[in-house]
């Protein structure tokens, strides 16, 4: 039984590591759990002194009622805390991301924008600020509906976020209006990049339903010399 309980609460504590790279702090609870697995094989010799003739070690049985009522009350509170934590942190990522695209909203494009800046700065590089703007949009949405212009702003969120670089910044900052931020890159790479993608999503098909639109998009762009404005 000891092997067990201390076999279930280690993996407990596996499974909080796993997730240890969502920004909630999962240590206290996980140490915790590790000193209840330690305690677990002092119970031992209470257990054993069941069938003996002498009585119970009386301070032994004191801690092993203590650790056991311990670890019940923290636990209740630390899971309730973690609970909280993870249910604020949803919130909040939701409150970064534009429900339709997926993409970082304006609100969250600034705010990792700001982070980001200060680490190019650091390192004393550069970075490209691209603005993005799908032409004709309105025209779009009166004359193929509006279901049909989200799909064009899904269909170029796509295609722009499996174009850029794992680090670039991109994000939708108006109704058809989209940025991106790219650190450390050249000039010459930047606009490769940007017309790369403007020449894609202009070749690009948005299909809905048993209708074929295409779309193009305006790219506008602004140099950070040393991530300065």
């Amino acid at each position: 039984m000891a092997a067990i309980a201390i076999t279930y609460t280690l993996l407990g504590v596996f499974e909080l590591w796993r997730g240890h790279g969502e920004e909630i702090s999962r240590w206290p609870v996980m140490l915790l759990l590790v000193g209840h697995a330690a305690a677990i094989p002092i119970r031992l010799p209470l257990a054993a002194s069941a069938t003996d003739p002498h009585p119970f070690h009386v301070n032994l049985l004191t801690f092993a009622i203590f650790e056991g009522v311990f670890v019940c009350i923290c636990a209740a509170y630390l899971f309730g805390g973690l609970a909280k934590d993870r249910i604020a942190a949803r919130y909040e990522h939701a409150s970064l991301i534009d429900p339709l695209t997926g993409v970082a909203n304006r609100r969250g494009f600034l705010q990792t924008g700001e982070r980001l800046l200060v680490r190019t700065r650091f390192a004393q590089a550069t970075a490209a600020l691209f603005l993005f703007d799908v032409d004709r949009f309105k025209t779009i949405n009166d004359k193929f509906g509006h279901h049909v212009g989200d799909a064009v702003l899904v269909g170029f969120c796509q295609l722009a976020t499996s174009l850029l670089r794992p680090n670039d910044l991109f994000g939708r900052v108006g109704g058809e209006e989209f940025a991106s931020l790219l650190p450390k890159i050249t000039r010459k790479d930047a606009l490769l990049l940007a017309e790369r993608l403007r020449a894609a999503f202009e070749a690009t098909s948005h299909k809905v339903a048993v209708r074929s639109v295409t779309a193009t998009v305006s790219v506008g762009r602004r140099n950070l010399a040393r991530c300065e404005l």
